[in-house]
C-alpha cells in the first residue's frame, strides 16, 4: 500500500507478505533503483499474510521516501520477483513503449514465460538454493505508476492552483514578449536589412517561443482535441498519448505510428516517393529556366536554389547533365504542409547529398491563397537547399520557412540554424560542400561515379548519403517543400495537381 503525502512531498509505503515494490529513477540517463521492499517470511517460501487466521497488519513494514517527478514504482506480486530479476525488468522499462499500462502487461508476460521454464536461473532459485530449478508458477500482478508534480491528493484542487499560476505566466509572458518586442522595434534596422525581412523574422520566434510555453496537463487533451477537430487531423496515427505532447510545437512535429507511413518500393531507387504529408501545388517540367510554384507565378531556378545572385542563372549550368544528356530533361514538385500535416521529411528515394545552400530572408506565409495574391511569394522566404545525385540523375531539395517560427532541423546537418537573430543582410546566401568520408557500398559507389561522371574532381566518396525513406528532418510549423530533379525524358508522373499525399506515396517513375 502506498500514500503519497503532498505536504512532504515523499511516499509512505506499507509492506506486508507476498506483494513487493520497488521505485526507479533516471539518473544520467539511467534507471536505478532507490528503494526497494524487503522480504518479509515466517521461512522460505513461507511469506506473511494478512487475514482471519493470518497475520496482524501491525506487523506490516511502514517507510517514508523522498519522490521526484518522473520517478517510476512498480508494486508486483511473488509472481513477478520470483522469475525476473531487477535489471531484466529495468531493460523491459527502457525498451518498452512510453504507454506505462502496456509495458506493466509487457513484464507481467515475461514474468509468466519465465515462470514456465525449468531451464533458465530465477531469483526464487537462487533463494532455494539449489531444491529448485527455473521458474516458480504464481499469480502475478503487476501494476507501474509514474511520479508527476500533480499526482497529488486533492487533485482537482492541485490542478486549479497550477492552472491559474501557468495562465498567470502565459499572461506575464505575453506581455514581456510586447514589451520586448516594442523595445525591438523602437530600434534602427541593421545596415543592409530590409523593414520586412526585419519584422517577420522576429515575429516568426517570438511565435516560436509561445508556441514552446508548457501548456497545463489537465488542459492539454482539451487544446489538442480542439486542433484535431479544426484541421481533421487522423488521431489514431499518433504513437503516444496526446497528453504527453507538453506544448503547440511538440504537437506540430509529433512523430506517427511505424506502420502508419509506407514507402512504396523501398528497394527500387528509381520511383521517387513523396517526402512529406503535403498538397501538391505544381508540378510538371522547368521551362525557360523557371518554375512555377502555383498557377500564374513563375520563379527564377537559380534563385529559388541559390539566391538573388543566380537569377540570371540557366539551368544548364544549374544541372551540368542536361548538356552531357540529351534524353535528360528537368522536373520539379512543389509540395505544401498545412498545419494539419505530420511535420517530419523523409528522403524520396536514396540520395547523396554533396552541398547545401542556405539562403537568408523573409518569413513570408506560405499558404496557397497568400502565393495567389503574392507577387514575390516564395523565392524572397528562407530557405535551405541541399544539391545531390540520385539514381537518374541530379536532385535538389529546398524547404521553404513559413511566417510563424519559421524555423527548419535537419538530422543529417545539425550546423543549420535557421531564423537565427541578426542576420546582416536579408539576401545573402550560405554555402558548404559536404566532405565527409563514406563506407562505400554497390549504391553509394554508383552514386558517386555518376556524380564524378558530370562534376568530375573526385577521388573518393564523400558526402552525405541518405537512404530511401529515412527521415531527415522536420519543420517547426507548416512550410514548403520544391523537389528539382534531372530524370530521363517522359517521365511518368503518378499524382494530380491539389492532390493530397503521403510520405512514402509514389510519386515520379523514372524506371
Amino acid at each position: 500500500m502506498l500514500y503519497v503525502d503532498r505536504r512532504e512531498n515523499g511516499v509512505y509505503s506499507l509492506h506486508l507478505g507476498d506483494s513487493g515494490y520497488i521505485i526507479l529513477r533516471n539518473t544520467s540517463g539511467n534507471l536505478q533503483v532507490i528503494e526497494q521492499s524487503k522480504d518479509m517470511l515466517h521461512s522460505f517460501n513461507f511469506p506473511y499474510q494478512v487475514g482471519s487466521n493470518g497475520d496482524s497488519p501491525y506487523k506490516a513494514q511502514v517507510k517514508s521516501v523522498d519522490i521526484k517527478p518522473s520517478d517510476i514504482i512498480i508494486l508486483a506480486t511473488d509472481g513477478l520477483w520470483d522469475n525476473l530479476f531487477l535489471g531484466d525488468i529495468i531493460h523491459i522499462i527502457q525498451q518498452g513503449s512510453s504507454d506505462i499500462n502496456l509495458t506493466a502487461a509487457q513484464i507481467a508476460q515475461k514474468a509468466r514465460d519465465v515462470a514456465l521454464r525449468d531451464d533458465i536461473e530465477t531469483p526464487f532459485e537462487q533463494k532455494a538454493k539449489k531444491r529448485w530449478r527455473g521458474g516458480k508458477l504464481d499469480d502475478i500482478t503487476v501494476i507501474i505508476a509514474k511520479f508527476y508534480k500533480d499526482t497529488l491528493p486533492d487533485i482537482k484542487a492541485a490542478n486549479l492552483h497550477k492552472t491559474k499560476n501557468s495562465i498567470m505566466i502565459w499572461v506575464i509572458l505575453i506581455l514581456c514578449g510586447l514589451a520586448a518586442l516594442c523595445l525591438y522595434i523602437s530600434t534602427q534596422i541593421p545596415p543592409n536589412m530590409t523593414f520586412r525581412g526585419w519584422v517577420t523574422r522576429p515575429i516568426s520566434r517570438y511565435v516560436g517561443k509561445l508556441a514552446g510555453i508548457t501548456i497545463p496537463y489537465c488542459l492539454r487533451p482539451t487544446c489538442y482535441a480542439l486542433f484535431c477537430k479544426l484541421y481533421n487531423i487522423n488521431t489514431e496515427e499518433i504513437n503516444v498519448p496526446m497528453s504527453s505532447f507538453s506544448s503547440i510545437k511538440d504537437f506540430f512535429i509529433r512523430k506517427l505510428k511505424e506502420d502508419s507511413r509506407v514507402i512504396d518500393e523501398p528497394l527500387n531507387n528509381s520511383l521517387i516517393c513523396s517526402p512529406s504529408d503535403s498538397t501538391v501545388l505544381a508540378f510538371g517540367e522547368v521551362k525557360d529556366n523557371k518554375i512555377s510554384c502555383v498557377k500564374g507565378h513563375t520563379y527564377s531556378l537559380g534563385e529559388m536554389i541559390y539566391g538573388n545572385e543566380y537569377a540570371g542563372e540557366s539551368a544548364v549550368n544549374l544541372f551540368p547533365s542536361l548538356s552531357k544528356n540529351e534524353n535528360m530533361s528537368l522536373y520539379y514538385a512543389v509540395l505544401y504542409l498545412s498545419p494539419a500535416d505530420y511535420h517530419r521529411y523523409h528522403s524520396p528515394t536514396a540520395l547523396l547529398l554533396k552541398k547545401r545552400c542556405h539562403v537568408i530572408g523573409y518569413l513570408n506565409p506560405v499558404k496557397p491563397e497568400f502565393l495567389l495574391r503574392s507577387k514575390v511569394g516564395l523565392k524572397e522566404n528562407e530557405r535551405v537547399s541541399v544539391i545531390g545525385q540520385w539514381e537518374k540523375g541530379e536532385m535538389v531539395m529546398t524547404f521553404v520557412g513559413a511566417l510563424n517560427i519559421g524555423s527548419m532541423h535537419f538530422h543529417f546537418d545539425p550546423e543549420v540554424e535557421s531564423n537565427f537573430s541578426n542576420p546582416h543582410k536579408s539576401d545573402y546566401s550560405l554555402k558548404k560542400d559536404y566532405q565527409s568520408k563514406l563506407q562505400p557500398n554497390p549504391t553509394i559507389t554508383q552514386l558517386e561515379s555518376q556524380w564524378t561522371k558530370i562534376h568530375g574532381n573526385t577521388q573518393e566518396a564523400r558526402g552525405i548519403f541518405i537512404e530511401k525513406g529515412k527521415e531527415m528532418g522536420m519543420f517547426n510549423f507548416g512550410s514548403t517543400v520544391v523537389l528539382i530533379f534531372t530524370a530521363p525524358k517522359g517521365l511518368k508522373f503518378m499524382f494530380k495537381e491539389k492532390e493530397h499525399i503521403l510520405v512514402g506515396q509514389a510519386i515520379f517513375n523514372a524506371s
